[in-house]
């Protein structure tokens, strides 16, 4: 996909306005599906035009993002003691 393409078919990224949040804050906690996915690629440069040599896929995803999804994914990073492993709640 070239670059063209991929601008035009990025979502804004701009401060959010949710039920959750409107802050900056909210913005990063709540990524798009889309950064999401390529957050996993390291083949991907960042904004700043730096490889994102460090990407890796997802240990473990959670769908759905209310109480019993958030509680799961809080008590899974706790138990990673190393934290070592990447977890991805969706959310609709």
């Amino acid at each position: 996909m070239d670059t063209a393409t991929m601008a035009s078919s990025a979502q804004p990224l701009t401060t959010q306005s949710t039920a959750f949040t409107r802050d900056i804050l909210g913005r990063w906690v709540c990524n798009t599906l889309e950064e999401a996915r390529n957050s996993t690629d390291p083949t991907r440069m960042r904004p700043d035009g730096r490889p994102q040599i460090e990407a890796r896929d997802f240990d473990l995803i959670i769908v759905g993002g209310g109480t019993f999804g958030s509680i799961l994914a809080e008590h899974a990073s706790f138990r990673d003691k190393a934290r070592a492993h990447r977890i991805l709640v969706l959310e609709a």
